[in-house]
């Protein structure tokens, strides 16, 4: 033996035998064999290669030779490694039967463990008992640590009562992890928590649950004060950030209206009225909100366009987040915004709606800066895709209104048609006691007398902008029914359509919502000083008819009656009725409107055009035989297509139903067309034709 042992006998520790029995301690771990009295650690065996050997159930045994007794944990400067709560032997983490186990627990009870004949721990497969979830290492209880109650007779017990629905688990499946989601705000609301973990409401959580899957902080959220309150109120998504970094209210707005009209196919004009002439946003944010709405909306196909070039798998990128897209898109093409305004506020637009593709979302929007200047991906001057594209209209219309109008009047006809519309007013003849010119000029309208065509139309004023109609004074007046809002050329048509002697009976066919009927007995009205006794309306949409009858009412207007019917089976509504002026405001279209309703040319389709020719060519047949010889027949659309126009009535003059009518020169011309023209009336089209007495 070396000397080195005997030294450390000699410091103090002359009655206690070596550590390692009668090895000492440098000649471990150099190759000797193991002689059965010696070990590396506190026990006299390896960790590895404890095993059971008859009585002894402890993982290892400490064996001791002569007196040599088992260190204390107040000898010395010595900790030991573990705290004991006997007389010096370690608390032992194996079981026989009647063991205790290693773990302690609050109650006075202790979980018991159940083995078989050999001594092994339960297992699944054995008993009624069945683990929560396989567990290794230590943890050998059945349920997790956060789920664990104790009741005070050792039994621990998974409590599902505060939840609404108890979850079923069988076999080795483990609990569905849901992540929260907003939608599911009421299930979770009343949720309660045992342990460490708080309320959901605080999100607040120790340990792993404090980070998301990038080890960034999670994000605060906003929420209700309380659970109860959450349920109570209904969780509404992720509040906007009031960092400085969150998307604009106008965008906001713009992306709310822009969804909507995706998903029911309204008109963006009466969803912009709704949602934001109507909200509370600042003057200047509603002004930038409806200019964003009425130009995504234009320019929705050459957004995608462009944006599906900066994408790999554009069928990946959902409906919601396309839409915030597009509005950053558009910014980025056709208002020339600055790009890294542009691209940010399209990013927090993206989170708003989908918060994991804030990242797609950046990327593609980055790309699209980055290939702005090829837009319009190609020459415009040579290809027809690139002047479609530069102009934000279908390739197959674009080549409809070079037909129409050549090089020059086509490009002016879809610039203008990008452009706002300018607002006009009509004034009700049928109210009086306001002065409502002069409340115009008060509320800043700036009220000019309308002219289409070089010819002045009664009633009819230009305002400077829309923002007066938000004047509550203008509110007021529109509510009374003191004027309307309507463009100068339906205006047009509707002093057109009167004949030069009042007439006993009129009949208006597709009347709507009764714009044009209040507009053409406010003509009679100052034409003869009296309305048409016996107006009588014909529209195919009930709820049509029902607002026409509560509009006409509130203006003043007489209605004798209002049906609901088809028009081309007009002897199954009418009979054989017959009318001193019978007016037709045909379904078309609606090219011509573009500035108002700007959805319409990229949800038109090419055979849409020859539709709606077919429908306008029946209904004048049909009314041909519901107008008094001596009566006129007035035929409107608010389109340009000659299929439309002036082919159907070209068709109608040479068919049978259309022998005994004839064209009515409209101010010194064959027919009434308006040109599109900045600042001016839309492109509307009317032919008056009178019947002969033969």
């Amino acid at each position: 033996m070396s000397d080195q042992p005997e030294k450390k006998q000699d410091s103090g520790n002359a009655d206690r035998k070596p550590y390692g029995g009668e090895r000492s301690r440098d000649d471990r771990g150099k190759g000797k064999p193991y002689d059965g009295k010696g070990g590396k650690g506190r026990f006299d065996k390896p960790r590895g290669d404890r095993k059971f050997d008859g009585d002894h159930t402890s993982r290892g045994e400490r064996k001791f030779d002569g007196d040599r007794k088992p260190y204390r944990k107040d000898d010395g400067d010595r900790k030991p490694y573990r705290k004991f709560d006997g007389e010096g032997k370690p608390e032992r983490k194996s079981f026989d039967g009647e063991g205790k186990p290693y773990r302690k627990f609050d109650g006075e009870g202790k979980p018991e463990r159940k083995f078989d004949g050999e001594k092994r721990p339960f297992r699944k497969d054995e008993g009624e008992r069945k683990p929560y979830r396989k567990f290794d290492g230590d943890r050998k209880f059945d349920k997790p640590r956060g789920d664990r109650r104790f009741d005070g007779e050792g039994r621990t017990e998974r409590r599902f009562e505060d939840r609404d629905n108890e979850r079923r688990f069988d076999g080795e499946r483990k609990p569905p992890r849901k992540p929260f989601r907003k939608d599911d705000a009421d299930s979770r609301a009343d949720r309660k928590f045992e342990g460490d973990r708080k309320p959901h409401t605080d999100r607040k959580f120790e340990g792993d649950r404090a980070r998301s899957h990038d080890d960034k902080p999670r994000r605060d959220f906003k929420y209700a004060d309380n659970p109860k309150d959450q349920a109570r109120k209904g969780y509404q998504g992720r509040k906007p950030r009031n960092d400085g970094h969150s998307a604009s209210p106008a965008r906001l707005a713009a992306l709310k209206v822009v969804a909507e009209l995706r998903r029911r196919d309204a008109f963006a004009q009466e969803l912009i009225s709704k949602h934001i002439d109507d909200s509370p946003l600042q003057p200047e944010d509603r002004a930038f909100a409806t200019k964003l709405v009425l130009g995504v909306v234009s320019t929705s196909g050459t957004l995608d366009d462009a944006l599906n070039r900066c994408m790999n798998n554009p069928d990946d990128v959902s409906d919601s987040v396309r839409d915030a897209l597009r509005i950053s898109a558009y910014e980025i093409l056709f208002l020339d915004k600055e790009a890294h305004a542009a691209v940010d506020q399209g990013v927090e637009l993206v989170r708003s709606v989908a918060p994991k593709a804030s990242g797609v979302g950046n990327a593609v929007l980055r790309k699209l800066v980055m290939v702005k200047p090829e837009f319009p991906f190609g020459d415009p001057q040579r290809e027809m895709g690139a002047y479609a594209r530069k102009h934000a209209f279908p390739e197959w219309l674009a080549r409809q209104l070079l037909e129409i109008y050549g090089p020059d009047g086509a490009h002016d006809f879809m610039e203008i048609s990008n452009e706002p519309a300018p607002v006009f007013i009509a004034l009700n003849a049928a109210k009086d006691g306001e002065d409502v010119v002069g409340t115009l000029t008060a509320a800043h309208g700036n009220p000019q007398q309308a002219s289409v065509d070089g010819v002045e139309i009664a009633g009819c004023y230009k305002l400077d902008n829309g923002q007066p109609l938000s004047d509550g004074r203008i509110r007021r007046l529109l509510n009374n029914g003191h004027l309307l809002v309507s463009d100068a050329a339906s205006q047009a048509v509707a002093s057109i359509v009167l004949p030069d002697e009042k007439p006993e009976s009129f009949l208006e066919i597709g009347a709507g919502r009764a714009t044009k009927t209040i507009l053409i007995q406010s003509n009679a009205l100052r034409k003869w000083n009296g309305q048409i006794e016996t107006y009588v309306t014909l529209d195919n949409h009930a709820f049509k008819t029902k607002l026409l009858e509560e509009r006409a009412q509130a203006y003043g207007i007489n209605v004798s009656e209002a049906l609901t019917g088809d028009a081309t089976k007009l002897a199954e509504v009418l009979g054989e009725r017959t009318f001193d002026a019978v007016f037709i405001d045909a379904p078309c279209t609606g090219l011509g409107t573009l500035r108002r309703h700007p959805e319409i040319r990229w949800r038109l389709k090419p055979e849409t055009i020859d539709e709606y020719a077919t429908l306008g060519l029946s209904m004048l047949k049909e009314a041909a035989a519901h107008v008094k010889a001596g009566g006129t027949l007035t035929y409107a659309t608010c389109t340009v297509t000659l299929a439309e126009n002036a082919s159907v009535i070209k068709a109608f003059l040479e068919s049978e139903e259309g022998r005994d009518f004839k064209l009515v020169p409209v101010n010194g011309k064959s027919a009434f067309a308006s040109q599109l023209t900045p600042g001016g009336a839309d492109a509307h089209f009317a032919a008056k034709m009178v019947k002969s007495f033969d």
